[in-house]
């Protein structure tokens, strides 16, 4: 697998994924024809909430809300690895860069460069990422689904001793 591709309806779906991340193409579009053909050429799994969508490599998207869409395709593809996070633009799906500190300097906010020392460069679009106050609250997100998922592992885990 070469990672997802996301239809329109899963727009926040995919940002997450990302930052998790995870390789998703989000398509804009809604064109069905064209995201058979990336995932096919691509040997992406295709993410949808479309029910007239039939392909071997694919999820139905079950819930309306993000954190259950998050959680499924966790628990699916067993998605989540602690070493990847932050590691693609949120924009363009390019694998994030290091770059030097005085590399950013007028490129980011003053008080961005002064706090900061770490910062990541997506190659493709510019876009300079660091660790700010919305960092924590993407991670302890992340973390809540992690948790869950392990809870639900260990439920079927039981069962299975069980039986």
């Amino acid at each position: 697998m070469n990672g997802f591709i996301a239809d329109s309806m899963l727009g926040k779906l995919a940002k997450w994924l990302k930052i998790a991340g995870h390789d998703v193409i989000y398509q804009k579009e809604s064109n069905r024809a064209g995201l058979l053909k990336i995932a096919q050429k691509e040997n992406r799994i295709i993410l949808t909430r479309d029910t007239h969508i039939s392909y071997d490599n694919m999820l139905f998207v079950e819930s309306e809300m993000l954190w259950e869409q998050v959680e499924q395709v966790f628990r699916n593809y067993r998605a989540p690895h602690e070493k990847r996070k932050f590691s693609r633009c949120i924009l363009c799906n390019e694998e994030l860069v290091i770059i030097e500190k005085k590399n950013v300097k007028g490129k980011v906010p003053p008080y961005v460069f002064k706090a900061h020392d770490n910062f990541l460069l997506c190659p493709s679009c510019g876009r300079i990422y660091w660790e700010g106050s919305h960092y924590k609250n993407m991670i302890k997100m992340l973390d809540k689904i992690l948790v869950s998922i392990n809870r639900g592992d260990r439920r079927d885990e039981n069962r299975r001793e069980t039986q």
